[in-house]
């Protein structure tokens, strides 16, 4: 069945969030290569998303273009490294980079929103809810963002504190959170606990009686094999020896039949 109004529009609005928080990261992430690992993690967050997601949209049915807007946040990171390579090379994607990703990427994070509002307007669904939910995230990132630009050293200090030590160590925490709300997303009626519990106890039922079945059928063939004889019990005598019999009978039968008639 198609997916319900309140649920899409739910997963719009998050999505939204998401491009938010995409723009934001990548605007504080550090140069190459420094920042390279934190672009990785970012990036791996942001394709994990959709395809978490892709099962549950399939059998749903939702709409293709629905589908194919989840990957922005992925396009965000893309174009980042994008310009990250080519920036040393021309001054004008210098600019350009300097121009998409000022503000915690505004205009990026500016057209993923409008987007997402041109597709709520297109489909009809609750647009007015949609419309207006995404415009008020628009305008407190802007806010944000142009507080942030504003204060001095604000993204400095944020940077620091984000990207900062080992990014292995820094980013756990991070990928813990996001593990258990990936999964929340993929299974809504039951918690990550729960579902890795079911599946762990599942497991060990599965294994017991996996167990259970390789001894019982061991034991059943070593007690065939003890009870199986080397070869199968004659029921009666030979075939020869019964025809030999009745032929016999037979000669036996005609002579004393012949005897009676010529006494």
């Amino acid at each position: 069945m198609p997916l319900k109004h309140s649920t899409e529009t739910a997963y719009l609005v998050f999505l939204g969030l998401l491009i938010c928080i995409a723009g934001f990261i990548v605007s504080l992430i550090p140069a190459l290569p420094r920042g390279l690992p934190y672009w990785m993690f970012g990036f791996t967050i942001a394709c994990l998303y959709p395809i978490v997601l892709m099962p549950t949209f399939r059998s749903n049915r939702a709409d293709y273009e629905f589908r194919l807007f989840h990957w922005f946040p992925a396009g965000i990171f893309v174009l980042w490294m994008l310009f990250q390579v080519i920036d040393p090379y021309w001054e004008w994607f210098h600019i350009l980079n300097l121009g998409f990703f000022s503000f915690w990427s505004l205009p990026v994070v500016a057209l993923g929103l409008g987007l997402g509002a041109a597709f709520s307007i297109h489909v009809l669904r609750r647009r007015n809810v949609r419309v207006t939910l995404l415009t008020l995230l628009l305008v407190a990132f802007t806010v944000g963002a142009a507080l942030a630009e504003t204060t001095h050293g604000v993204n400095q200090r944020l940077q620091a504190k984000i990207f900062t030590g080992n990014p292995v160590t820094s980013l756990r925490p991070v990928m813990t959170r996001v593990r258990s709300l990936l999964v929340n997303l993929r299974y809504p009626q039951s918690s990550g606990s729960t579902i890795i519990a079911v599946g762990s106890s599942s497991s060990s039922v599965s294994s017991r009686s996996a167990r259970s079945q390789i001894s019982t059928s061991s034991v059943a063939s070593s007690v065939i094999a003890e009870h199986t004889p080397n070869g199968l019990p004659k029921s009666g005598p030979e075939a020869l020896m019964v025809l030999f019999a009745t032929l016999v009978a037979l000669y036996t039968g005609t002579l004393h039949v012949r005897g009676k008639k010529r006494a």
